[in-house]
Formats: C-alpha cells, sequence, structure tokens
C-alpha cells in the first residue's frame, strides 16, 4: 500500500511506555516488536530453568521420604505434566502474541499515512475490542483522506476556470490584442468576487466541521430576520418575475425569538433563498414560514414551487460541491448551511418531488 507523504501533518509522540531513544513510530519488524521478543525470550528461559530445576529438587527430597521408585514416578509425572503446561502456554502465548504484532505494526502504518492498513480481528477476546476500534478509527482516517483529496480536486477545478479566464484576458489587453473594456473589467472583477466566495465559503465549511466555529449567540426575532433577508432578494426575485413572502405563525401572538447566531442564520437563509430562487421559473413563488413546534423549538421552511429534486438529487445534495441541473453557485451552499445549522444543536431536512416544488425545514433550539 502507498505510505502517502505526512510532511505536513503533526510528528506522532511515543506513549509513555515506548523504550527511551528507540524511533516512533515503529517499522513493520521494528525495535518495539524486538523489545517485546526479548521479554518473550526471558520469560521462556526461567520456565525452562523452573522445569529442569524444580523436579530434581523435588526428587532429592521424596527419595529419603518415599524411595526411589516412587520419587521417580512422582518425577516423571512432574516432568510430563510441565512439559504439557508449557506446550499449551508456549501456544496460548504465541495466539496473544500475533495480534500485538499486527497492532503494533499496524499503529506505525497509520501513523505513517497508510490509511489502508487493517488488524485482523482474532486473538484473545478481551483484546479484539482494541482491534476493532483500531479498524474503525482506520476506516474513518481514510474516508476522511479520500475527502480530502477529493476536496482538494474540487477546489482546483473550481478557482481553474476563472482563473484561466481572468488570465486570458489580462493577458491580451497588456498585449495589445484587446482593447481595455470596462464591461470586460466589471466581469473579470466579478470572477474573482465568486473566487474569493468560494474561499470563504471553505474556511466556513472547515471551522464547521473542526468543530472550531465560533457563534456569537444573542437573543433575536426570527421573523425580522428573515423578513430583511428576504428583502435583500427581491430585485434579483422581481426581474425574475418571481414572487418572495414570509409567513409567521398565526398562532403566536409573541415574537419568535431564538438563541443564536444572527450572522450565521442569515448566511443559512442566504443560501435556502438563492437556491430556491435558482430553481423557480418565472410566475413562481418562494415562501418562508416561521413558527414554533410542539417542542418549543422553533421551525423555519423555505419553499418553492420550481423543478424539485429527484430521490438521487436529494441524497446527494448536502454533499460537498454537489450541484444540481440550474445552479451556477459553488455547490457548498447546502453543505454550509448543514454544518452552520448542527453547529447551532439543529437538524435541516428536504422534501422535494420533480416539478413539484422543494421545501427545507431548519429546525433550531429554543
Amino acid at each position: 500500500m502507498h505510505r502517502r507523504d505526512m510532511r505536513f501533518g503533526p510528528k506522532a509522540r511515543p506513549p509513555q511506555w515506548w523504550p527511551e531513544g528507540e524511533s516512533f513510530p515503529p517499522p513493520s519488524a521494528g525495535p518495539a516488536w524486538s523489545e517485546i521478543k526479548r521479554g518473550a525470550v526471558r520469560v521462556v528461559v526461567v520456565g525452562v530453568a523452573l522445569f529442569l530445576a524444580l523436579p530434581a529438587a523435588v526428587a532429592l527430597l521424596l527419595t529419603n521420604r518415599v524411595g526411589g521408585s516412587a520419587a521417580v514416578t512422582i518425577v516423571v509425572v512432574f516432568w510430563v505434566s510441565a512439559f504439557l503446561v508449557l506446550l499449551i502456554g508456549g501456544r496460548v502465548a504465541v495466539r496473544s502474541f500475533k495480534p500485538i504484532r499486527g497492532f503494533i505494526d499496524t499503529t506505525g502504518r497509520l501513523a505513517e499515512g497508510d490509511y489502508g492498513a487493517r488488524v485482523q480481528e482474532e486473538g484473545p477476546r478481551a483484546f479484539r475490542p482494541v482491534i476493532h476500534s483500531l479498524n474503525v478509527m482506520a476506516e474513518r482516517l481514510e474516508a476522511s483522506d479520500v475527502l480530502r483529496q477529493q476536496l482538494l480536486a474540487d477546489v482546483g477545478h473550481e478557482l481553474r476556470t476563472p482563473l484561466t479566464v481572468i488570465r486570458a484576458s489580462l493577458e491580451a489587453m497588456a498585449d495589445g490584442v484587446r482593447v481595455i473594456d470596462h464591461n470586460e473589467v466589471n466581469a473579470l472583477l466579478g470572477d474573482i468576487h465568486v473566487m474569493e466566495r468560494l474561499l470563504d465559503d471553505l474556511r466556513t465549511l472547515s471551522s464547521a466541521e473542526a468543530g472550531v466555529l465560533k457563534l456569537h449567540k444573542e437573543w433575536f426575532d426570527l421573523v425580522h430576520l428573515s423578513t430583511d433577508t428576504a428583502a435583500g432578494f427581491e430585485p434579483r426575485a422581481r426581474n425574475a418575475s418571481v414572487s418572495i413572502s414570509v409567513r409567521p405563525d398565526p398562532l403566536s401572538r409573541d415574537p419568535i425569538e431564538v438563541n443564536a447566531d444572527p450572522v450565521r442564520i442569515k448566511e443559512v437563509l442566504n443560501n435556502l433563498i438563492a437556491n430556491a430562487l435558482r430553481a423557480t421559473p418565472a410566475g413562481g413563488s418562494i415562501t418562508i414560514e416561521v413558527k414554533r413546534s410542539s417542542t418549543r423549538d422553533v421551525v423555519i421552511t423555505v419553499s418553492d414551487d420550481g423543478i424539485g429534486m429527484s430521490d438521487d438529487e436529494r441524497a446527494h445534495a448536502f454533499e460537498r460541491f454537489h450541484k444540481g441541473p440550474t445552479s451556477d453557485g459553488s455547490g457548498l451552499g447546502l453543505t454550509i448551511s448543514k454544518d452552520l445549522v448542527e453547529a447551532h444543536g439543529g437538524c435541516i431536512e428536504i422534501e422535494s418531488q420533480p416539478e413539484h416544488g422543494t421545501t427545507v425545514t431548519v429546525q433550531l433550539p429554543s
């Protein structure tokens, strides 16, 4: 298995019981395993010494008490019994050391970046849960590494296209092949803004998934925030002949307040409304409802009567860089929205059918 370059990752630190002066992680048959084998040899030497010395001492004592023939019989029985004990104990020891060696080898390979390494779940039953936990950790590391590589490939693809366009246009202007046009310069600035938004999205996504995203929570009226957010989309909706409305819960006389980060919740609403606007044809409508659930949690729904989503599209909707047929965004909006909602302790769901619109439901703890 190919071992990936880990030079840019944190250096693995040896545990406290690791022999001083020996490298960590160990190679497949490294010094740590040699130390284990040396300890096993010491145990065997002591066992053999006892196996030979103890019967002789017993024979001397029994000869004076029960006679020579009886003493010989007892010693022979002792030797045979001791031999069988050593034989069985040796087999048990070999079976016990095998998973330990595999465990040490696998941890070394994982520390070096070989996330395909696994340990066979065998050996003593008491040790198998440890092996299983190591294999589960290795599977998660391998899945994370695959996602990391896919993310880098997707980011490279997303940035390469606008960078290529910007470079070609600027080179043509610099060489005098193309006259400097203000409209074209504005278009290039728009491409730069797209790349900046992509980088901002990636920064938010990485912070949320790493659990280091800072939330500045405060109590605020969610109906007012939804109304303000929807108002920001009015010009685009008017140009697309799409109506946007906010409907507060008619049964609630008090303001529907929530303790959350208003900036992050507005970012979620921006993503959901932008997606709905892309999917809704001229003459369609987008409805934002804010209400309380039976458990007093706050529920926001963003519904449209657009083209809808198939079961397969809905299953992949929250994946990074997944884009629907009408999407012209980065493909990170729903992924970021999900992470932001979950960072608040809430949940987000999608209901949709082709040609029957889509409803996204966000539930936040009150």
